[in-house]
């Protein structure tokens, strides 16, 4: 099918399963647990917050962190608006940021830390990128704030117009 696309599996979760636990992330010493209506209701709430910050379809928005929760959301928020995840690893050098940062033309860059942050940041006016949020300063919230004022059907439109083609 022409219409199909990555997002379509945690959607039908959602619908067909909505209590099925489908992660799980670090608290303290043990472990939360994430449904897929959960899990889908947190890439639609970030998936709002890029719209609001005038993320298009096709743009490209980096994300630098371990394996994460947030990092399986905002993967799948991105690909939600149409636009295409730039993957960059956490141990990566700062040459290396670099040339993915410019290379890529990401605008927008997802951050694990401080430290990530100033090595994103130090790049300059080489890079298109023209905000740097850090996930364990609050990133993920302020987007999500962010989106609070797009409506759900401003993203349903972007999620009905992906297709197989897209990049993911």
């Amino acid at each position: 099918r022409a219409d199909e696309h990555l997002l379509e599996p945690i959607i039908t979760r959602a619908e067909q399963d909505p209590f099925k636990v489908v992660a799980a992330y670090r608290e303290g010493p043990g472990f939360v647990d994430v449904t897929a209506a959960e899990l889908l209701e947190r890439v639609r709430s970030l998936a709002k917050g890029l719209i609001a910050s005038d993320v298009q379809v096709g743009d490209h928005i980096a994300i630098m962190s371990r394996t994460r929760l947030e990092w399986v959301v905002a993967d799948y928020a991105i690909l939600a608006v149409g636009a295409a995840t730039v993957s960059i690893y956490e141990t990566s050098a700062a040459a290396q940021v670099e040339h993915i940062m410019v290379d890529s033309g990401a605008i927008l860059a997802l951050v694990e830390n401080d430290e990530m942050s100033a090595t994103v940041e130090a790049i300059g006016e080489e890079s298109q990128c023209r905000e740097v949020l850090v996930i364990d300063e609050g990133g993920i919230d302020e987007l999500v704030a962010r989106g609070r004022n797009v409506s759900d059907s401003e993203l349903d439109d972007r999620i009905e117009a992906l297709t197989i083609d897209d990049t993911a």
